[in-house]
């Protein structure tokens, strides 16, 4: 597991076993809270983060993903992203002072 900076939105997506999944915020806010289902099925939050942010798993065996995101600021958008085996499955977008964005999807 690696993590970056990114900020933003949340997601859901279902992956194949052994899948390599990333989460992905980026945006023009200062700072964004998050929060990701991880590769063993739990959650993992992260506070007051800096765009852009990026989390990579690799052997990724969960049948979703979950990526939230919430904007800390009065201004600014979010935009979020989830990549399975590199291909991009899910986005959503913020553009609301102190919003969030969600985005999930299943096998």
């Amino acid at each position: 597991m690696k993590g970056g900076t990114n900020n933003e939105i949340t997601a859901n997506l279902a992956c194949q076993n052994y899948d390599n999944v990333t989460y992905e915020v980026t945006g023009d806010t200062e700072s964004v809270d998050i929060m990701v289902t991880n590769d063993n099925g739990g959650t993992e939050q992260y506070n007051d983060v800096p765009l852009p942010w990026r989390m990579d798993y690799g052997g990724f065996d969960q049948s979703y993903v979950y990526l939230y995101a919430y904007n800390r600021g009065d201004s600014g958008t979010i935009n979020l992203a989830i990549y399975v085996n590199g291909q991009r499955k899910f986005t959503a977008y913020s553009s609301v002072p102190y919003g969030n964005a969600v985005a999930t999807g299943n096998k």
